[in-house]
């Protein structure tokens, strides 16, 4: 039982079309001229039988290049020569009667085989078939055969030149045609498997996420069950804060499990759900009016975790600090992005503003400049009515 790693690498080796193509085309050119070996001989034409035992030796030498990965242009040109060359001397030697010339007609059946050759190498090529074929009527126009057949012989030999090279293409396109639905055939089988695959590690991730929230969830009962066993004021507050740090981070695999590729999350939705739980949970006494701007930007985990806990903090100082004196206060969030991976977001309040003591050497301030870093970013706090910080972060790519 081959592996999917093994069938992507046989897909591969079938996508090389033009040389699998090309493969076959040497090995039918080996058995034409092994054939027209014996035809030549047989007529009475020892020259071009003769030049046919070396067109065999050179496909047999070409079929090797192959083998061994050589340059398929050079091997292709390589080929065309020969085909040409082929034709021109069958015209001299017995006519142009014979249609030997109609065999530099295989060439574009062949050429056309391969998609990465650029329309003016195309156009190129067929220009100088046509180039050859012309030159061909004018070189032989009055040319008399070397080898004078009877009119029966040059009947025969023109019409069997002629079906050896429409059997010639026909075994191309068929060949061909038959390789592209066995490469086809084999990708919808290997996208149908990774199809299969990726559901089911679509199913996995979202496992994951699942006992990863409710094993968060689970801690911050225990949190709150210890808090609720606790009188001093300051440690029940250090509990509850402890526990909005891992709602936060609970909330992004909840709404990781919302989302189709398990890997990036909508900013605007996420935040909005996080900003308002802080403000049930900590302004329920006070009319706090919230205004959300962010751009409609998807993130992804690695960015969202720190970025989430950044909001977390300074939404709580705001909530716990800014508005002590008054039963109403506004919050702004507003996020926007940059360049490339670059965004910045600004969290403001109109509260009592930012105090330049202890707090500032608080454990909120201390893990809002961890995580900042952690983003590359920087964080500057602004002048002007109540407190207002500026972030810029980079956005980390999800692996």
């Amino acid at each position: 039982m081959k592996s999917l790693s093994e069938k992507l690498y046989s897909a591969h080796k079938w996508s090389h079309r033009f040389k699998f193509t090309i493969y076959a085309i040497g090995k039918l050119g080996f058995a034409i001229h092994f054939f027209l070996v014996f035809f030549f001989w047989i007529i009475g034409v020892k020259e071009m039988a003769i030049y046919n035992v070396f067109s065999a030796v050179f496909f047999c030498m070409m079929l090797y290049l192959i083998k061994k990965e050589g340059n398929l242009k050079v091997v292709f040109f390589l080929t065309c020569f020969e085909v040409v060359l082929h034709a021109y001397l069958g015209t001299y030697y017995i006519g142009p009667e014979c249609n030997f010339i109609f065999f530099i007609f295989i060439l574009p059946s062949v050429f056309l085989l391969n998609p990465k050759w650029k329309i003016w190498e195309s156009s190129l090529f067929f220009l100088n078939i046509v180039l050859f074929y012309i030159l061909n009527i004018i070189l032989f126009k009055e040319h008399e055969a070397i080898y004078k057949l009877n009119e029966s012989l040059v009947f025969y030999t023109g019409i069997t030149l002629i079906l050896i090279v429409v059997f010639t293409i026909f075994l191309v396109v068929f060949y061909y045609s038959k390789l592209v639905a066995t490469n086809d055939k084999t990708l919808r089988k290997l996208n149908k498997e990774l199809t299969k695959k990726n559901e089911e590690k679509q199913l996995i991730i979202k496992e994951i996420h699942h006992r990863i929230k409710n094993n968060l969830q689970v801690v911050i009962s225990l949190l709150r069950l210890q808090a609720s066993k606790v009188e001093d004021e300051n440690v029940v507050q250090m509990f509850k804060n402890t526990q909005k740090r891992i709602f936060s981070m609970a909330l992004l695999h909840e709404n990781l499990l919302q989302e189709y590729d398990l890997e990036l999350v909508n900013a605007h939705e996420h935040f909005k759900y996080l900003i308002e739980n802080l403000i049930n949970s900590y302004a329920v006494d006070k009319e706090i009016n919230v205004e959300i701007d962010i751009e409609n930007i998807d993130l992804g985990m690695q960015t969202l975790t720190p970025l989430g806990l950044i909001i977390n903090e300074i939404i709580t100082n705001s909530l716990k600090h800014a508005f002590n004196e008054t039963k109403q206060g506004e919050i702004s969030i507003v996020m926007k992005r940059l360049h490339d991976k670059k965004h910045e977001i600004q969290i403001s309040d109109n509260g009592s503003g930012y105090v330049k003591n202890g707090e500032s050497k608080g454990i909120g301030t201390k893990l809002v400049s961890i995580f900042v870093r952690q983003l590359n970013g920087t964080l500057e706090l602004l002048e002007q009515q109540g407190t207002a910080y500026k972030i810029v972060f980079e956005e980390i790519e999800h692996t």
